[in-house]
């Protein structure tokens, strides 16, 4: 397996490099992963990067995220199919016209269960020849930048950079105070509430100038130039659609912009109300 390059050295430009100009970075040494899912799933075939190298060119690779996920980032020719909405059928018509050939399920990362859960499937429905690569597309895209895109782009070395370093997200990350604080400044913010209506119905927050749509719409809404590019406050569940999210604001140019850190989840936990107030 070729060394982990060295992400602290990306720091030339943002033309889009040649194959030979991203491999030849200086190597870090390699960081031993943990897998903290595999007990949870203990009967599923996994592999590592090095035999995930070996099956490249033969195998039907399967990225079990969802499409908002797979879009920004994905292995070239992986194809998207949710863990949620991945049936037996689905699996038979890829596989179909190519026989015998290796599945790999993989998702984000080792904390992320979607490939675990994709796998697991496959092993109950019967499949044969299925593997796991629970290191995850992040780790893959720090080995191998050449054969990943980035919303449909070939890699480059200032994104890849930024993936490595997530203090970007951090800067625009608001405690569930600071961001009630926003809220509340009267400095003319847009709030939009990303959650699903289950989600809303569970915990619904009454704040002003709250706009309501799911993730999809609200990239739609982004694509097509329905948001405005400044004075944004974006929450959802637990924090984890917003960094997603924050790739397709930069992506389209919206500055001001604040993200709730650890989501509606984070407002109970710190004892606000459904209006931001300290709760009795």
């Amino acid at each position: 397996m070729k060394h982990i390059l060295a992400f602290v050295v990306l720091t030339i430009g943002s033309c889009f490099p040649t194959f030979c100009q991203l491999k030849a970075q200086k190597p870090l040494p390699k960081k031993k992963l943990s897998f903290p899912n595999r007990p949870r799933f203990p009967k599923l075939p996994y592999i590592g990067t090095k035999e995930f190298e070996a099956l490249l060119s033969r195998a039907i690779i399967i990225d079990a995220r969802n499409h908002i996920e797979y879009e920004v980032i994905h292995i070239k020719g992986a194809i998207n199919l949710p863990v949620g909405k991945m049936k037996k059928k689905d699996l038979k018509k890829i596989r179909g016209p190519r026989g015998s050939a290796p599945i790999v399920f993989y998702c984000n990362g080792t904390t992320c269960q979607k490939s675990y859960k994709a796998g697991e499937k496959a092993r109950i429905w019967g499949w044969k020849n299925f593997f796991v690569y629970d290191s995850g597309v992040f780790h893959w895209t720090q080995a191998h930048p050449e054969t990943v895109l980035f919303f449909g782009k070939p890699m480059d070395k200032k994104t890849l950079e930024k993936i490595a370093n997530r203090k970007e997200l951090e800067h625009v990350s608001l405690s569930p105070q600071g961001f009630a604080k926003k809220v509340f400044s009267n400095q003319g913010y847009k709030i939009y509430d990303l959650r699903d209506r289950k989600e809303r119905a569970e915990f619904p927050l009454r704040l002003p100038r709250v706009a309501k749509l799911n993730m999809d719409r609200f990239v739609q809404a982004l694509k097509k130039n329905r948001i405005r590019k400044n004075k944004l406050l974006i929450f959802d569940t637990s924090g984890k659609q917003v960094k997603w999210l924050q790739f397709y604001l930069e992506q389209h140019g919206v500055k001001d912009y604040w993200l709730l850190k650890g989501g509606v989840l984070a407002w109970k936990k710190a004892g606000l109300d459904a209006r931001g107030k300290p709760g009795k």
